[in-house]
């Protein structure tokens, strides 16, 4: 009965992770090892390195250079500290150099103690709601304009039939 609990929490893990676009992963504190990939078949053994390439080694792509030691030390704070859980913004480069912003969320699993033993998360590609934000951020601003400049036209408009009644 164990045996075929166990293979079914296999399986469901399985298609819940063929199920999402997300790029999940894990690292194992102890072992110093991340595990990533569909179904986390990749496994990296960190030896000495420890947190110091983490986030460069998760997902397909390039991680920004310059956004690599902030999301590290955000990572490691978060661990060093007593936080239940991380979530970091940053910047990739997909396979055709193309940049995009993902949002990296993990939990952090912790003993009686409060040292972390494990973090588990995953990266979702946010970069097409950015894009969407920043549009309407446009057209809000468009729109602004545009009933400003109207009620100019308007408030110019009354001044100068006032005037043309005058003349």
């Amino acid at each position: 009965a164990t045996e075929r609990s166990l293979r079914l929490t296999r399986e469901l893990i399985g298609l819940i992770l063929r199920a999402t676009n997300d790029v999940i992963w894990e690292w194992d504190l102890a072992q110093n090892r991340l595990r990533t990939g569909q179904e986390l078949e990749i496994s990296i053994d960190l030896g000495d390195a420890g947190g110091a390439c983490v986030i460069a080694r998760l997902g397909p792509h390039d991680v920004c250079p310059e956004d690599v030691g902030r999301a590290e030390a955000s990572l490691r704070h978060a661990i060093d500290g007593d936080a239940p859980e991380w979530r970091y913004e940053y910047r990739q480069q997909d396979s055709y150099g193309t940049p995009r912003v993902v949002v990296n969320r993990a939990e952090i699993l912790r003993d009686e103690s409060g040292q972390a033993l494990r973090v588990v998360g995953g990266i979702s590609d946010i970069s097409q709601l950015r894009e969407l934000d920043a549009q309407l951020q446009r057209a809000l601003r468009l729109e602004a304009v545009g009933q400003l400049t109207g009620g100019v036209a308007h408030d110019f408009n009354n001044l100068l039939t006032i005037l043309l009644g005058s003349a």
